[in-house]
């Protein structure tokens, strides 16, 4: 929790600081910097969800989490202001990893942000920026 806590403040200071939001991510997921977030070594872009992101879905679908998505264009990104996306009602790994790929394609120049959500607890287990404009 403490962990948690100090993750979430030092990603508020950097709020303003692509470059420095960007190594917040990249150090707070336990990725080397630079690779820029997926583990294929490819930025994440419409179309293409990386090899990380995927594996993480899969891993919110087991522990039984719902899949949301946010998104933010550049300016609302830099202020932290993201903007609610769907649910996905879908359980499947293939479809809900099929809607994620849609909706990548229909937001190419937003950021998006992969949610896991407990729904008891109704809580964010999970977040992770998977799509950042080119």
């Amino acid at each position: 929790m403490v962990y948690i806590n100090q993750a979430l403040l030092a990603g508020d200071r950097c709020a303003n600081d692509v470059a420095c939001l960007t190594r917040w991510q990249t150090s707070a997921h336990g990725r080397p910097e630079g690779n820029g977030g997926s583990s294929n070594g490819h930025r994440p872009t419409a179309g293409r969800l990386g090899a990380e992101a995927g594996a993480q879905v899969r891993q919110q679908l087991r522990l039984g989490h719902r899949v949301s998505l946010e998104y933010a264009d550049p300016r609302r990104f830099k202020a932290g202001s993201w903007q609610s996306g769907p649910t996905l009602a879908a359980t499947q790994e293939a479809e809900v990893l099929a809607q994620i790929e849609q909706f990548l394609a229909a937001h190419p120049s937003t950021y998006v942000r992969l949610l896991g959500i407990d729904s008891r607890a109704k809580q964010r287990q999970f977040e992770q920026v998977i799509q950042m404009p080119g």
